[in-house]
């Protein structure tokens, strides 16, 4: 009973420092009364129908079912104010136009016919317009080098960043990867623009490139599509060679990429 209080009492003491942080970061101040009015309106019906309620659980129950009732109250309220990932995304109201998928092979489409890449399945998914800036061979610091040119002078919105596996083919050190990956998105960010960058997990056996894509989105804002290619370059029919996709692989690359851009792009548009 006394941890259970415990518990009640923390929870309580921080529900609503945590709903105005919540309300602050996914709203603007411009919309922000009513939701904080919504959140007082309740506060204020709380106060009469809670102490009722509890007493008519309490008299006809007993007193326990009050806590055990809270509970999944308490598990709906934490889901719905959980941060999401979209929120944390660097450049949410970026001001840009056009999405622009920029990569290496695998970006390129190798291996498939013309269309049947993945940033032309994704267009066709998500019904809007995807610029193709996929180049063969690149690692990440051949790709940083044409950056101004392929990205950055074409009015990006959201890049979708899918760089890595030629430095892991040619034993590119990983934290040059990494340093490489991190410029890039810089340069995306100073030309007011969001980044979703495409996980790998290549069989390295020094170098974790899983804990690294997930390292980098977190710490530069980034909206992480974690672990592209898995069930695919393990899959002979999914592929056209021992590393790249066919016209199926590059299918169920666009759907995996195609929900979170969907997401992210209303997130967005909220908060223009």
């Amino acid at each position: 009973l006394v941890a259970a209080r415990v518990l009640q009492g923390a929870a309580a003491g921080a529900l609503l420092p945590v709903t105005f942080a919540v309300v602050g970061d996914q709203w603007d101040i411009e919309h922000r009364p009513v939701p904080l009015g919504v959140v007082g309106a309740l506060q204020e019906l709380g106060s009469v129908l809670g102490p009722l309620w509890g007493g008519v659980i309490a008299s006809a129950w007993g007193w326990q079912w009050i806590f055990w009732l809270n509970l999944p109250f308490v598990a709906l309220l934490l889901w719905a104010l959980w941060p999401s990932p979209y929120s944390k995304v660097t450049n949410l109201q970026s001001h840009g136009t056009n999405v622009i998928a920029f990569g290496d092979s695998l970006t390129a489409g190798y291996g498939a016919s013309a269309g049947e890449d993945y940033p032309s399945r994704l267009s066709s998914l998500i019904g809007i317009q995807v610029v193709n800036a996929g180049v063969s061979g690149d690692t990440a610091e051949m790709a940083l080098a044409r950056i101004e040119n392929d990205v950055l002078s074409h009015d990006p919105r959201i890049v979708i960043v899918g760089l890595g596996g030629n430095d892991f083919l040619r034993g590119v050190e990983i934290s040059t990867t990494e340093t490489n990956l991190r410029t890039i998105i810089h340069k995306i960010h100073a030309g007011d623009a969001m980044v979703i960058l495409l996980g790998f997990n290549f069989p390295s056996l020094s170098a974790n490139y899983e804990k690294m894509y997930e390292r980098v989105a977190s710490e530069e804002g980034c909206l992480l599509i974690p672990r592209l290619l898995r069930g695919i370059i393990t899959d002979p029919s999914l592929k056209s060679d021992e590393i790249h996709p066919n016209a199926r692989g590059y299918q169920i690359m666009a759907e995996r990429v195609a929900g979170p851009c969907q997401k992210l792009i209303s997130k967005a548009n909220a908060a223009r």
